[in-house]
């Protein structure tokens, strides 16, 4: 599963450029069910990638929603991070901590996205 950030050149004389973070299904499952899903609206948005003209169901990162996004992952990684140091306990295994690690990444790869302000929309859906 992944979310997608793209570089929209709205007036589509430029071709977009985009960022893929793939996470984990039960990651993607947690912030589908999560207030991460409900903020901003998502609309159909014609990008020029590659050359080609695609159509995306993605939400606008104005900077009200760009910020009220980093509040919740911020929020959420600190969460997450306690739940994994508690599950992991004092000596984990190696595949436990990649495991915990994967998510922890992954959410951290979406807030520098976030904070990066040549990116103008998110694709939620996945894929």
């Amino acid at each position: 599963m992944n979310f997608t950030f793209y570089i929209a050149d709205l007036d589509k004389k430029t071709p977009s450029d985009c960022k893929i973070v793939d996470v984990s299904d039960d990651l993607f499952w947690m912030l589908a069910k999560s207030e991460f899903s409900q903020i901003g609206n998502s609309k159909k948005v014609k990008i020029n990638l590659d050359g080609e003209m695609i159509e995306v169901k993605a939400v606008g990162l104005t900077s009200f929603i760009r910020k009220t996004l980093l509040d919740y992952l911020k929020e959420f990684l600190v969460k997450v991070l306690k739940e994994s140091l508690n599950k992991m306990g004092s000596s984990p295994s190696s595949m436990e901590f990649a495991d915990h690690t994967f998510d922890l990444r992954s959410i951290l790869e979406l807030i520098e996205a976030l904070e990066n302000p040549s990116f103008t929309h998110l694709n939620r859906i996945g894929g």
